[in-house]
């Protein structure tokens, strides 16, 4: 399902199915990689996406700023919200970090002397704006990419004084092509989300093992999961200076952890990890887990990783495809 987690630049796809990991090389191209180093990346932020009519969370969305060649600094935007109905609903960058209510967002962020903040007016100019996100009538997805923005200090950063936040409208973004219309932008909103800057730390990373003691464990970006598995956040980081880690799976809260080890499914009173069932749990396909991490220090920051299940080919390779006994 998506760039969010740190794939390789060369596409390597590490197959983690019983017990065994077999590293497969994927030919991509570059347009379409997703850089592995989080050095790449100058600045991060988060923003969690709550519905405008109960503020339930439903989904979360990245953003990371890097450099072009050219130097131009550009923002690498990941959403994902579930829960909207089927089709195109319109997202843009509005002007106030404020989600209660939703109309407290504001316009569209467009600073500047000549900025338009009118969301139908001079629509799909103003800098905030955005492409669709797409829904399949349970789950969201957008991955897009803009210059419009930064996250660093400038005359164009979402961080100024009163902040910026996300909004997802109930309807298309029709891009307005016949000038200002109301409603052309998207109409009523459906889901805000406040954009928080967070702390980049490169030895925090979620990873999974099939050992409920956590040996043996690869990292969880780009792994290919079936049966029973054990996700946690890897312990290089020292794990006293972590207050609290909260997990989503699929952009729905899961689990709350506030004692290390910070297992993903939770831990036993052993001290070993609960096991997450992804026969039970998932369907086969693209996943994401994303940990929100307070650390003691009182800074937070953001970690999320992508990730595919195939439980069908156990079905095929134990000869059960057909049976209707199982």
């Amino acid at each position: 399902m998506y760039p969010v987690s740190s794939l390789s630049t060369f596409g390597s796809k590490s197959k983690f199915t019983n017990g065994l990991i077999a590293i497969t090389i994927l030919s991509l191209p570059l347009s379409s990689a997703v850089v592995s180093a989080d050095s790449a990346f100058s600045e991060k932020a988060i923003a969690v996406i709550k519905s405008c009519d109960s503020s339930e969370v439903m989904g979360f969305a990245t953003l990371k700023e890097r450099a072009s060649s050219e130097g131009v600094k550009k923002i690498d935007v990941y959403m994902q919200v579930d829960g909207l109905s089927f089709g195109n609903h319109a997202v843009h960058i509005h002007e106030t970090a404020s989600c209660m209510p939703c109309g407290s967002a504001g316009g569209h962020f467009d600073p500047g002397n000549f900025g338009m903040t009118n969301p139908d007016a001079n629509h799909p100019f103003h800098s905030g704006d955005l492409i669709n996100i797409e829904s399949d009538g349970a789950k969201g997805l957008m991955t897009t990419e803009t210059n419009r923005v930064t996250l660093s200090d400038g005359p164009l950063s979402l961080f100024d004084d009163d902040g910026s936040a996300f909004i997802v409208h109930d309807l298309e973004d029709s891009y307005c092509p016949d000038g200002e219309a109301a409603g052309c932008a998207g109409g009523s909103r459906a889901a805000c989300g406040i954009i928080t800057k967070v702390n980049t730390i490169d030895d925090l990373e979620l990873v999974v093992s099939r050992k409920d003691k956590r040996k043996d464990a690869v990292e969880l970006a780009d792994a290919e999961l079936e049966k029973d598995v054990f996700i946690f956040l890897s312990p290089k980081y020292p794990q006293d200076q972590i207050s609290k880690v909260t997990y989503y799976l699929n952009g729905n809260e899961y689990e709350t952890e506030t004692y290390p080890p910070y297992d993903f499914a939770g831990t036993k009173s052993s001290d070993k990890a609960k096991k997450f069932k992804t026969k039970d749990e998932l369907v086969d396909g693209t996943h994401t887990v994303a940990a929100e991490i307070e650390l003691s220090s009182g800074q937070s920051t953001f970690v999320s990783s992508s990730f595919t299940v195939d439980n069908e080919k156990d079905r095929f390779a134990n000869g059960r495809e057909n049976n209707p006994n199982n």
